[in-house]
């Protein structure tokens, strides 16, 4: 009992108590987070601005965009199907060892 009592105070002692820092990420973090959310968000608000909306249904009906559109669900679903059927299986053997 007096072990756990002093691994305790030791780790009360290292981290700071238990209230210092509690539920706050680093700042370092965020900055980063921030980074990146503007590294993806600012080129997606600058398509969505260039976009021509008006002939928008116009451009889907054409035969290449229609084609293009095809390949990318096809690629994307069997990408979906040979990480299911390769990580599924090693996701439990990793899990087992």
């Amino acid at each position: 009992m007096a072990v756990t009592a002093r691994r305790q105070r030791t780790a009360r002692k290292t981290t700071g108590g238990a209230a210092a820092g509690a539920g706050r990420a680093p700042r370092a973090f965020v900055a980063l987070v921030g980074l990146a959310v503007a590294f993806l968000a600012i080129p997606l608000a600058g398509l969505l601005v260039r976009t021509p909306w008006g002939s928008l249904a116009t451009d889907l009906r054409d035969p290449a965009v229609l084609t293009a559109l095809r390949l990318s669900l096809v690629c994307s679903v069997g990408a979906v199907a040979a990480s299911t059927l390769v990580g599924v299986p090693l996701a439990w053997l990793l899990a087992r060892v």
